[in-house]
């Protein structure tokens, strides 16, 4: 078609640098999920994992007022490993609005300095996410509420939080792992 789109720019880009290396990582397009409509959203990310579940939870803000609940968990090791372009990404998401069915949580499993980000309401906790985590920040789900968990991570955190949120009544079919 001749016009240039971002993979050919990437290309060019890659070509003008002189590298030798010629190999192409292509990988399939995401699934496609139905979000629950009056139902709940419950984000679970570490690490690199935060990057795509900033869409979902982007998503979420625009259509706020059809979910019951939406929650965004997010585990790191150091408060520092969180980069200010990723908390100006959630500033603007909220556009300083906090709807009351919003929450956000962070945990450390390492060190904390205790310092809370700035320009948006936020808990904090520290040691691995596990199913106290999840009970004390997001609940239960409820018996026939259609909520959706998309947990998104290294691939041993994706693993160990499948059978964790089904602690708190998740179904298996109801549990989206993301690769990151």
């Amino acid at each position: 078609s001749g016009g240039l789109g971002i993979e050919s720019l990437e290309l060019k880009a890659v070509e003008a640098m002189g590298s030798t290396d010629r190999s192409l990582d292509i990988s399939a397009p995401a699934p496609t999920l139905k979000m629950p409509e009056g139902g709940s959203l419950l984000l679970i990310s570490g690490g690199t994992g935060l990057a795509p579940m900033i869409q979902g939870f982007r998503f979420a803000m625009k259509r706020a007022d059809r979910f019951q609940k939406v929650v965004l968990m997010h585990s790191e090791r150091r408060r520092a490993a969180i980069s200010e372009d990723l908390i100006t990404n959630i500033k603007e998401s909220l556009r300083g609005q906090h709807p009351p069915q919003l929450r956000i949580h962070f945990t450390f499993t390492g060190e904390d300095d205790g310092t809370s980000f700035q320009g948006f309401e936020h808990s904090v906790s520290t040691g691995r996410l596990g199913p106290k985590h999840l009970s004390d920040v997001w609940g239960s789900v409820a018996p026939g509420e259609d909520s959706i968990c998309i947990v998104s991570g290294p691939q041993g955190m994706m693993d160990a939080m499948a059978p964790i949120v089904k602690t708190v009544g998740f179904k298996e079919e109801s549990i989206h792992l993301l690769e990151a």
